[in-house]
């Protein structure tokens, strides 16, 4: 759980409801893509962290990505792709892995070393990426998550090739200050706390008690 975290349960419930599968009209295999945008300081991140933390076993695998610029987003995507290796590692049962079966099985041969870590060079990044979407898209990998946190710059880059394909069937949200991401998918903007909201959390961060009218407790 998020530490301090408070309020905000009708985001949350609103989250959890729109991760899962309409009933009445099942997803084909097309990736559930949820924005949540609002100014700085109003708590996206946490909000997702808080998410993750209460529902993260109703996922196949959750991943993370610092969007907020180009050279985050690759240095995350190199991070997933050492973790998908690690996890077909632990599948292989034997030591040492077969590190470079692994690399041909994930498309990144000639970028993985023996140890399993990613070999970074000019290209690699972009084949990281590939390979990633790829994974991502492979029939029968489904119900995943991968978080898009701070995709607030659209004009250094391009954020939405690294997106999974969009016939991949799995979930992303985005986190966002610019309203125009929404065009990316359904969501939601995230409003200031609640007076009492604002109330408890200063009191979970002081350790200080706080009375019904708002003034300290007294012990």
């Amino acid at each position: 759980m998020v530490a301090h975290f408070t309020g905000r349960e009708s985001y949350l419930k609103d989250l959890n409801e729109m991760m899962m599968p309409d009933a009445a009209i099942p997803r084909q295999s097309v990736t559930n893509t949820i924005v949540i945008h609002a100014t700085g300081g109003m708590g996206k991140t946490q909000l997702v962290l808080q998410y993750i933390a209460r529902h993260s076993k109703q996922f196949s695998s959750v991943f993370w990505v610092n969007a907020s610029t180009l050279e985050t987003m690759q240095t995350s995507f190199i991070a997933v792709a050492e973790q998908l290796i690690k996890h077909y590692a632990k599948l292989q049962k034997r030591y040492p892995p077969d590190y470079f079966g692994i690399a041909h099985r994930l498309d990144m041969a000639g970028i993985v070393d023996n140890k399993g870590r990613i070999t970074v060079s000019e290209d690699s990044p972009s084949h990281v990426v590939k390979a990633v979407q790829a994974w991502l898209a492979l029939d029968g990998n489904d119900n995943w998550l991968i978080v898009f946190d701070n995709v607030d710059d659209l004009e250094s880059f391009d954020v939405s090739e690294s997106f999974p394909y969009s016939n991949s069937a799995g979930n992303v949200i985005i986190t966002t200050r610019r309203r125009e991401c929404m065009e990316y998918g359904n969501g939601f903007e995230l409003n200031q706390m609640e007076e009492n909201e604002s109330t408890e959390l200063l009191s979970k961060c002081s350790h200080i008690p706080v009375k019904d009218d708002g003034s300290e407790g007294v012990n």
